[in-house]
């Protein structure tokens, strides 16, 4: 009897244990049809739930457990969590290159087409912003943000350099306008010989000067002064003035008869002799000449 009693006992015991271990598997029967390669983060609760549920288990209970349930759970909790662990991260880099995106949009909105000098400070505090970002999140900009940053850096290097020859080729010549302003406000008909040294200064600065600067010089300011220093050195003389003296004199009449006789002066001026202007000095130009010291 006692036997019998105490074997009874053990198989009622046993059933207990197979009933709970039996529940136990029912009951999270989802959880442990999962492997590591199916789990997911969003599957944590119910491992967890699983482990809990284990550890409140009589060890008779445990002891039926015979197809390793306690060693998957603890696997699939482990793949989980890093799962979870990489979505998490992921999830951090795609808004920090989101951040990154939105906080340098307006610069990451432009072209090598549309960017400006005036845009390197915008594109210096993107690129310093790029190289904080984590590895993660640089992964995450895959629209060649990178790259079109260092573009428009490149580009608008070259923009500000070209402006920056641009202003001094003007400052160049704004300066040389204005150093030679007197002279370069001169005509052929105000011009005088004693302007050839202001010409021939202004005519060496102008040599002097860049090409970008000439090019900046669009009011024709070596044209005119080449016809100023034509003009300039232009012989001066007075029409009837043969003998040169400043005053038009029967003296003057005299040296004209007589270079038309054949006999020439040294003091002779030719242009002031040919008065009619047919380009000879003859007994034409005689009654002309008459007449001009007769005003």
């Amino acid at each position: 009897k006692a036997k019998a009693e105490e074997i009874k006992a053990a198989e009622e015991a046993d059933a207990a244990a197979t009933a709970e271990a039996n529940t136990f598997k029912t009951t999270h029967a989802t959880i442990l049809g999962k492997t590591t390669e199916t789990v997911t983060s969003s599957d944590l609760p119910a491992i967890t739930a699983a482990l809990t549920a284990y550890e409140e288990l009589s060890d008779a209970a445990k002891a039926k457990l015979v197809d390793g349930e306690k060693s998957l759970l603890d696997a699939l909790k482990a793949k989980a969590e890093e799962i979870k662990a990489a979505e998490e991260a992921d999830a951090a880099a795609t808004a920090e290159a989101n951040t990154f995106k939105t906080t340098h949009a307006t610069i990451l909105g432009k072209t090598t087409e549309t960017v400006t000098s005036s845009d390197l400070p915008a594109i210096t505090a993107a690129l310093a912003a790029y190289e904080e970002l984590s590895d993660a999140a640089k992964a995450k900009l895959v629209d060649g943000e990178k790259s079109l940053l260092d573009a428009l850096k490149a580009k608008a290097e070259e923009i500000k350099a070209a402006e920056e020859a641009d202003a001094a080729a003007t400052a160049e010549a704004n300066t040389f306008k204005t150093t030679h302003a007197t002279i370069l406000g001169k005509t052929t008909e105000t011009v005088t010989s004693s302007d050839l040294p202001a010409i021939t200064a202004a005519l060496a600065a102008y040599e002097e000067l860049s090409d970008a600067a000439k090019a900046k010089l669009v009011d024709g300011e070596k044209s005119l002064l080449d016809a100023l220093k034509a003009k300039a050195e232009e012989p001066q003389y007075i029409m009837g003035d043969v003998n040169g003296d400043g005053k038009i004199t029967a003296q003057d009449l005299t040296m004209l008869t007589n270079r038309i006789l054949g006999t020439t002066s040294p003091a002779f001026v030719e242009a002031a002799a040919d008065i009619n202007g047919d380009g000879k000095i003859t007994a034409q130009d005689l009654p002309l000449l008459t007449n001009l010291i007769l005003k």
